[in-house]
């Protein structure tokens, strides 16, 4: 009775420890792949004007903004003179 106890105590411990060691070779192997991060950071920017801005200045300053290299969206808040 004693032997099987022994034996059986043997195999939870292999089998705990393959478990474990499967796991860690996961991560070792996820970890040190090459990422596929090829995506660009984006920066949000705020330009405050001193005045509220008029519906042609608001259109030229959108104008101005969209023609930059990298510039994906134009926000004007004619009211409170911001350009985001």
């Amino acid at each position: 009775m004693k032997k099987y106890i022994i034996w059986k105590a043997v195999f939870v411990l292999i089998g705990i420890s393959f478990t474990l060691l499967s796991i860690l070779a996961l991560h070792v192997y996820q970890v040190t792949q090459a990422s596929d991060n090829s995506h660009k950071q984006v920066q949000l920017s705020r330009i405050d004007f001193d005045c509220s801005l008029t519906d042609q200045m608001v259109k030229k300053v959108k104008k101005k903004l969209r023609s930059q290299k990298g510039v994906r969206h134009v926000y004007c808040n004619a009211q409170d003179g911001i350009a985001v």
